[in-house]
């Protein structure tokens, strides 16, 4: 409850979303490819990654990637 107060979200959902946002940079700035973007913010199931990526952002991690250049 505290840390929903001063975060606006939960703990787990703050982290998730930094989480994204480093993946989401880490696409747009290198040519590492998406297992290790994944595994860079320590997801080690690729699907997983993929599935919470397109969730947030709307599009797979390769289409962020695509539509970024």
């Amino acid at each position: 409850m505290y840390v929903k107060g001063i975060l606006g979200e939960s703990y787990l959902a703050y982290f998730r979303k930094k989480r994204m946002e480093k993946a989401a940079e880490f696409l747009e700035s290198t040519n590492l490819k998406v297992i290790e973007v994944a595994n860079s913010v320590e997801y080690e199931n690729q699907g997983k990654f993929a599935h919470l990526f397109a969730e947030t952002y709307g599009v797979s991690p390769l289409e962020f990637r695509r539509l970024s250049k």
